[in-house]
């Protein structure tokens, strides 16, 4: 007996060829399925760092923020590449080939929107936003390494005239606004703030070249030039006096090149003609190398024109000291004045110089004790001091 539908079908009828078997449907490649392949490559790349699945594209946006760059992602993928080539890939053999194609499209689209919009948009000066485009461009119409050379010859424009926009002079001063520690008499210093202005000073920043250190030098002509007089004689605009002094603080100055070495040159023998003596400090090692090549180093005559110290309190010390010595002439007029109160002192009976001192401390010092203490002057004893004779010697020793 057969069932009415498996007559139908034929299955059991003697007479009857034996049915083929239904062939089967294709799969359709939906979007979801390709999306499926693209999330299995991400979490494959992301477990193995990006470096047996697509070394090339490992260093993408998106695997950076699946961490795939830590140490522990870096060393599996090493340990998984190995076992990659020992089993010839058959464990990502499954992977398809839209899975790579859309890694390629993503570390494309992850280029485009960080060094091109996010650059953009971060970068204040749109010029030095524009050497990537440039170098893509051209890549793509004279080659790559002629394209990136080309990169590295704008980036250096790019960079010499952000520095020269910058600027190399970080401060301007002269000796009645900064002035050393150093004590000195009340003349002294009553001399200095009022004639201060002899010594100028430039503090230098960043990396000196050509460009920014010939500023500087049209800077320091300006201070050798002579005020323009009217019709009647009369000066126009008062300049400040011709500088006896010209300090260039180097602490901050990162290094320089031979041009910018030539420079200084000019500058030093520009001072020297008129008189003017050069102090250069917060010199490293490196700057002294470069200038002593270059022709600048210390002068050994005893008019000592170019000096080199290690810091600006030691340059402006010494520099206060060369106007009292040659322009106020203080030594000469202290060596005369101690010659004279020494005879004067000698010849009277009753004035040794007890009186004369206090008078000094007052006056250095802005009191007034002198006629308080000069009743101290019998307990005291006087004491002649030759040339290079001191008061206390060293220990052990016998002082006067």
């Amino acid at each position: 007996l057969v069932r009415p539908d498996e007559q139908q079908q034929g299955s059991l009828l003697p007479d009857s060829e034996p049915s083929k078997p239904p062939a089967k449907a294709k799969k359709e490649l939906t979007i979801m399925k390709i999306l499926r392949w693209y999330g299995n490559s991400q979490l494959m790349s992301a477990i193995s760092g990006g470096f047996a699945c697509a070394p090339g594209i490992a260093a993408s946006g998106t695997f950076f923020q699946l961490r795939a760059d830590g140490v522990a992602p870096q060393y599996g993928s090493i340990v998984l590449l190995v076992m990659f080539f020992l089993t010839d890939f058959e464990l990502v053999s499954y992977l398809p080939k839209p899975a790579f194609s859309c890694l390629l499209v993503l570390a494309c689209l992850d280029m485009i929107v960080t060094w091109f919009f996010k650059a953009y948009l971060k970068t204040k000066e749109k010029g030095e936003w524009s050497v990537v485009p440039i170098i893509v461009a051209f890549t793509f119409v004279v080659g790559l390494l002629e394209s990136v050379a080309l990169g590295v010859a704008f980036s250096t424009f790019i960079f010499v005239a952000a520095f020269y926009r910058t600027g190399v002079v970080r401060f301007l001063a002269n000796g009645l606004h900064l002035r050393s520690t150093i004590e000195r008499s009340f003349g002294d210093n009553t001399w200095l703030n009022q004639n201060g202005d002899l010594i100028q000073l430039m503090v230098l920043q960043n990396y000196l070249f050509f460009g920014n250190a010939s500023s500087c030098q049209s800077y320091i002509t300006s201070m050798f030039e002579e005020p323009d007089d009217d019709e009647d004689g009369n000066v126009n605009t008062p300049l400040p006096p011709i500088p006896k002094c010209l300090i260039l603080d180097l602490t901050i100055v990162t290094g320089m090149d031979t041009a910018a070495v030539d420079v200084f040159k000019e500058i030093i023998t520009l001072c020297h003609s008129h008189k003017c003596k050069v102090y250069l400090a917060g010199l490293s090692r490196d700057l002294k190398t470069v200038l002593g090549l270059g022709g600048v180093k210390p002068s050994v005559s005893r008019n000592k024109v170019v000096r080199f110290f290690n810091d600006l309190e030691t340059a402006l010390g010494y520099a206060e000291d060369d106007l009292l010595t040659n322009v106020l002439n203080s030594l000469e007029t202290h060596t005369r004045d101690a010659q004279k109160r020494r005879n004067e002192r000698l010849n009277s009976s009753t004035d040794d110089g007890f009186h004369y001192a206090l008078k000094q401390i007052d006056q250095q010092h802005g009191q007034i004790f002198s006629e308080d203490l000069a009743a101290l002057g019998k307990y005291t004893t006087p004491v002649e001091l030759r040339r290079e004779e001191i008061l206390f010697k060293p220990a052990n020793e016998v002082g006067l």
